[in-house]
């Protein structure tokens, strides 16, 4: 009962902004499925682990096309009407857009290669199958050490994409992640 209590009082702050409640689902649902696999629900807790891959690629998205606005508009970037559509995320996608926007606005691609933006990319196309495929049979062992890797892995990725745009910056939601910290996981890698 004690954990339950401390999973719910983090839900009870006061919030910055989207973002720092996505983030607190995310870990009152990491903080979940490590009490139902304690308590041997392997199968809840392989359902909560489907609700950490879509909120994970959420707080991605949120990240990208917040640091993407504020960087055209304090950059002063023009966009025409005919270019306009090539930057809406809803038409583009996000995985196009994070393949070419930094390129086209920095003049400094992504590595997605390599690192915590390969494992996003990863993130996004789970996400993408469990959105997309009702059939996503994928075996899923140990789901609370996958969703720390997701968790940790779409953290790292978000401090990347701003620390693109806005190298000399500190990352947003540095302070944030002080008060409620997450916990030290190692990269997700694609099951």
């Amino acid at each position: 009962m004690a954990k339950l209590m401390a999973i719910l009082e983090q839900g009870y702050s006061l919030h910055e902004d989207g973002w720092t409640e996505t983030l607190t689902g995310l870990n009152m649902l990491s903080n979940l499925i490590n009490i139902m696999e304690e308590n041997g629900d392997t199968f809840n807790a392989i359902l909560m682990l489907r609700l950490v891959y879509i909120s994970a690629s959420y707080l991605a998205e949120q990240t990208f096309n917040k640091t993407v606005q504020l960087y055209i508009n304090q950059n002063n970037y023009s966009i025409n009407e005919d270019e306009k559509q090539n930057y809406s995320l809803r038409k583009v996608g996000i995985s196009n857009a994070m393949k070419n926007w930094p390129k086209q606005l920095t003049g400094r691609g992504f590595d997605l290669g390599s690192g915590c933006l390969q494992s996003l990319k990863g993130i996004t196309n789970k996400r993408n199958d469990i959105i997309h495929k009702l059939n996503d049979t994928s075996h899923y062992s140990n789901p609370s050490k996958i969703a720390a890797e997701i968790i940790y892995s779409t953290i790292e990725a978000c401090k990347t994409i701003e620390k693109h745009f806005f190298p000399e910056k500190e990352f947003s939601y540095s302070d944030w992640l002080q008060t409620y910290p997450i916990r030290p996981s190692e990269l997700y890698k694609k099951i």
